[in-house]
């Protein structure tokens, strides 16, 4: 697996730090992850069909979290292409890619746009439903970013479903919004602060927002005021006393 870090900010930027090698390196990486999701897709769409998994061998060898970097910067550079779906356009405007116009534009994947739109629709599929093996094999950074991101896709979606509503039904649902925007901040803010067992208990969870949204509801009665890491602790102690309820799923 190619080990080399994702650097998070611009060439510029990493110029004024003194780690252009550090941002070299990167870049790298960046341009080889591209060239591999491009060869998987000729390898795995025929023309009409493109299989599952894709992807699988480029995330055995560039993880989550670069991958996730070049697919939202190929979407970002061609935010004027309307073949990649709303969805996947919010998705990718969710990833703090630094502005380097040059040089992003070097790691774009030319893959045709409607064909890579499935691709990643598919890889955000798999990023909601990872294995215990699968989160394992992540780094710390790896377990935060993928969090963030299932936790702002699921708040998304929750809002579309939201704008569907009534004024009444909003009314009626003011505590499961409210409880829902108090577990997305919590937990988008306090995500650092997360042990490493505690990140991969809550990826491991197939809606964590959503989830966590129900399990703060249902504690207010012990103390409205208990943090929600202390709930989240709970929890974890819960699942792993009752291993036989396969816990790590929520329908």
């Amino acid at each position: 697996m190619n080990q080399t870090p994702l650097y998070p900010y611009s060439a510029e930027e990493a110029g004024k730090r003194g780690e252009l090698p550090l941002w070299r390196a990167s870049h790298h990486a960046n341009v080889a992850c591209r060239n591999a999701i491009e060869e998987a897709v000729r390898q795995h769409f025929d023309g009409s069909y493109l299989e599952n998994n894709c992807l699988d061998d480029v995330l055995k060898e560039y993880g989550y979290e670069r991958t996730t970097w070049v697919l939202a910067n190929t979407i970002q550079q061609k935010d004027w292409d309307g073949r990649f779906s709303d969805r996947n356009q919010a998705w990718a405007k969710s990833i703090p890619i630094p502005q380097d116009k040059r040089h992003n534009l070097e790691f774009v994947v030319s893959s045709h746009p409607a064909v890579l739109d499935g691709v990643v629709n598919q890889y955000r599929k798999t990023c909601q439903t990872l294995s215990s093996e699968d989160l394992s094999c992540m780094t710390r950074r790896e377990l935060e970013r993928t969090l963030a991101e299932r936790i702002q896709a699921e708040w998304t979606e929750y809002e579309r479903e939201l704008l569907a509503l009534t004024p009444q039904e909003l009314i009626n649902r003011a505590e499961d919004i409210a409880a829902a925007q108090l577990c997305r901040d919590e937990m988008t803010r306090d995500i650092d602060s997360y042990s490493d067992e505690l990140l991969e208990f809550v990826n491991s969870l197939s809606c964590p927002l959503l989830y966590l949204r129900d399990r703060w509801i249902s504690e207010q009665d012990v103390d409205h005021h208990e943090e929600l890491s202390s709930a989240l602790w709970r929890l974890l102690e819960e699942f792993q006393e009752t291993p036989e309820q396969g816990g790590m799923t929520m329908e």
